[in-house]
């Protein structure tokens, strides 16, 4: 069967390359040349929870000139480029293609029928939780439903049962169904409870079920949706406790994070507007209310837009401050005979030196680690490292660790590591690195200076001059060691420093000493 995808992201690049996986001639279409580029040179790694990755090599084009018309698109973008996506398939699409929409949220279907005709889409379910976890990487729970396929017409046909056996032959449960409408509401019902409260809080599934503030207000948003349902004549699956279900759906989930947190995350816009959006227009319709959704909506906008602009403010200083730059010389440096500074690379004369200290400071690290009469602390670069010397404890700094692992090259493998663990909303990559790595247990300190690795902390001091999610950084190893954690908070961007700083700070240094 000859696919195309549009979209290999998430939803798009899981299935699809399970289908190619299993033989059938599939396609992507991509609009990021970044990502056509490096998905064609190094496919798609994908890798089911619990399970083994594996690297699928994959055909991607940005564009559909010259290609064959295909037996199915199957259409995996955000619902607001769905448009978009059936336009750009125009080309492929022949006589006898498919369309088909997996997405989020409901009316996505009701795009294609206005540009295709009912006859040609297919509306359809999936509960699989996806994941990226690199950018050629992702990682899937199989749903906890089959995947279930409907014609808009509500007529299947051989055509459709083929499609559900290439489904099936690529390992993805596929059932047959003369109508999904009700299973579409279904989903949305759990899509809409627990998408924005993720992404508006960054906890993860699990966080959230063990939240009772959180889950007081899940459970009446998950009333204010069944109203909606009921009025719509959406059979609830649990007449005694309607939101019984969700619990179940955060249970399965567990430490996984919501395609909406996802998008927030990496500043892109969300589905909102058809998922809780959609609820609020349809309570509107049958003459409802529906104001906890409106307000998410509202919400998640809001957060939508300052992602957004901050992202251009980035672009626009870059582009404001950016100036030529001279190609760095490759040749080896010499010292200038006429007198100035030398040609190509400046030699440090203190680099045998400053290796030597590091090989010293390293041993004595191992040697306070396996000496049962001297503590470790774990500390921010720039904190309090002189007192936690000058009480004779010995330092170490995570974030010197982590810019080892960028040095040797090694910081994208535990990166991945450290984001399918939920660490990215908190972390930057220097952080999410350095916990991927404490993660597989391994660490750059074994090979370079011979030591037996990070040792572990009796205590964690962090200062917060670094910036505030050094924070859940540090509270996140101290959960990990059951070591105590300590922060000093000095005031930020100051021009002149007052009686009420340093006051203060003196406080603050007061109450750090004797719980050292």
């Amino acid at each position: 069967m000859r696919i195309l995808v549009v979209g290999a992201g998430a939803l798009g690049g899981t299935v699809g390359a399970l289908l190619a996986e299993s033989g059938e001639d599939v396609l992507f279409l991509e609009t990021n040349p970044a990502r056509v580029r490096l998905l064609n040179e190094t496919g798609l790694f994908i890798s089911e929870v619990g399970k083994d990755e594996r690297c699928v090599r994959i055909r991607v084009a940005s564009a559909l000139e010259g290609e064959a018309p295909v037996d199915l698109v199957f259409v995996a973008v955000k619902s607001y480029q769905t448009e978009a996506a059936v336009e750009a398939a125009l080309p492929v699409i022949g006589p006898a293609t498919r369309v088909l929409s997996l997405q989020n949220g409901i009316g996505n279907t009701d795009v294609m029928v206005r540009r295709l005709g009912k006859e040609r889409v297919l509306c359809g379910i999936t509960y699989h939780s996806i994941q990226h976890v690199g950018p050629n990487r992702l990682r899937y729970r199989p749903g906890i439903k089959p995947i279930q396929i409907a014609p808009e017409t509500g007529k299947p046909d051989a055509a459709l049962e083929e499609i559900a056996r290439s489904f099936r032959k690529a390992g993805l449960d596929t059932h047959v169904v003369e109508n999904v409408d009700h299973a579409v509401w279904q989903k949305l019902l759990h899509n809409a409870v627990v998408n924005p409260v993720s992404a508006l809080t960054g906890m993860s599934c699990r966080e959230l079920l063990d939240d009772e503030h959180m889950q007081g207000f899940m459970r009446e948003l998950c009333l204010e949706i069944v109203a909606v349902m009921r009025a719509r004549g959406v059979p609830i699956v649990d007449e005694e406790d309607p939101y019984r279900p969700v619990i179940g759906s955060l249970r399965a989930l567990g430490k996984n994070r919501p395609s909406m947190w996802q998008d927030l995350v990496r500043g892109n816009r969300t589905e909102v507007d058809a998922i809780n959006g959609a609820i609020v227009a349809e309570a509107h319709r049958l003459g409802l209310a529906a104001p906890q959704n409106e307000s998410l909506v509202r919400f998640v906008h809001s957060r939508e837009r300052q992602k957004i602009l901050k992202k251009e403010e980035i672009a626009r200083t870059i582009r404001e401050t950016k100036a030529p730059v001279a190609p760095a010389s490759a040749e080896p440096a010499s010292w200038n005979g006429g007198g100035g500074l030398p040609s190509g690379r400046v030699p440090l004369e203190t680099a045998p030196k400053l290796k030597e200290l590091l090989r010293e400071h390293h041993a004595d690290l191992q040697a306070a680690a396996d000496d049962p009469g001297r503590r470790v602390a774990w500390c921010s670069a720039l904190g309090p490292v002189e007192i936690i010397r000058a009480l004779g404890i010995t330092p170490y700094c995570p974030e010197n660790h982590a810019a080892l692992l960028g040095a040797s090259r090694q910081a994208g493998r535990y990166i991945s590591r450290a984001m399918a663990e939920g660490f990215s909303p908190f972390a930057n990559s220097a952080m999410t690195s350095d916990i991927g790595a404490m993660l597989e247990g391994q660490s750059p300190l074994v090979s370079v200076y011979g030591i037996k690795g990070p040792p572990r902390p009796d205590v964690l001091v962090f200062s917060t001059n670094l910036g505030h999610r050094v924070v859940r950084w540090f509270e996140y190893y101290g959960g990990v060691y059951r070591a105590p954690v300590h922060g000093l908070h000095p005031p930020v961007a100051l021009r002149e420093i007052d009686r009420v700083e340093v006051d203060a700070a003196i406080q603050q240094m007061l109450r750090l000493l004797p719980a050292l």
